[in-house]
């Protein structure tokens, strides 16, 4: 079965990006300066201490993609159970998808199709061996890959703390935290080269009952020279005791190798 560029990465993103907002949340804006005499473990135990504590969270998110000259867009209700599972339904449940710490699973009602695998779907997109729990950091603010703290160096901007990988490491990661609420403001990770990159930026941060979650996030994925980019808006969220996630593909589908 083939599958258009357009609708791999509409998969792409019901298989794995879900989000939040909700009724008198405000952005966050930030003026704190860096503390410079900080050093990198400290650092990290703080950036991680700042991530969002919750059950469930449940929303709504828009999803632009842009390829080349080709623009989509697409409204998607979203359900988590932190650590767990991510539940996304497209609009007249035309496709719906979880994902879960042990894979990856969706249907598409306009093909009658189906998928279910492991996280290579992403791998292959990105370029990036990612699991559910860092693919729950980038959603959260947080940190995607994990590195010994001495294996990174630290600098500062006017308002950033910035964590790069030391020279001769294979993978060229970069994440700039931002000094007043400690979430990351942008996170680059690039391979052969800088041949194949991801750039994430969170553009702006929202208060939800006293929790700190991204409200727009901008992911740009360059290989050689096709670039890729998919805008996130995170709405109507809120957090939950109790959510259900229905989910069962319907007999007759045919499955999708992607």
């Amino acid at each position: 079965m083939t599958i258009t560029k357009q609708t791999f990465f509409l998969n792409c993103v019901l298989a794995c990006f879900l989000f939040s907002s909700c009724g008198s949340s405000k952005i966050v804006k930030t003026s704190n300066k860096p503390d410079e005499t900080v050093t990198v473990k400290p650092l990290l135990a703080s950036h991680n201490r700042a991530a969002a504590t919750f059950k469930n969270l449940q929303g709504k998110i828009s999803v632009s993609i842009v390829t080349g000259e080709s623009e989509m867009g697409y409204t998607l209700a979203m359900r988590m159970a932190k650590n767990e599972k991510i539940w996304l339904n497209a609009t007249l449940n035309i496709v719906r998808a979880i994902v879960t710490t042990e894979g990856v699973q969706f249907y598409n009602k306009l093909d009658r199709s189906y998928f279910d695998g492991n996280f290579d779907i992403l791998s292959r997109w990105i370029g990036l061996d990612l699991n559910f729990l860092q693919l729950q950091n980038l959603i959260l603010g947080q940190a995607i890959l994990d590195f010994p703290s001495k294996n990174l160096e630290l600098t500062f901007t006017n308002s950033q703390y910035e964590l790069k990988t030391k020279p001769g490491d294979n993978l060229d990661f970069r994440v700039r935290i931002n000094s007043s609420h400690m979430l990351a403001d942008q996170q680059y990770v690039a391979q052969f080269e800088g041949q194949r990159s991801v750039m994430v930026n969170y553009k702006s941060y929202q208060n939800i009952d006293g929790k700190l979650i991204p409200e727009t996030i901008v992911i740009t994925v360059t290989e050689g020279n096709e670039l890729s980019q998919i805008e996130l808006q995170l709405k109507s969220m809120r957090f939950e005791q109790a959510l259900n996630f229905p989910f069962n593909i319907p007999s007759g589908y045919k499955r999708s190798a992607l």
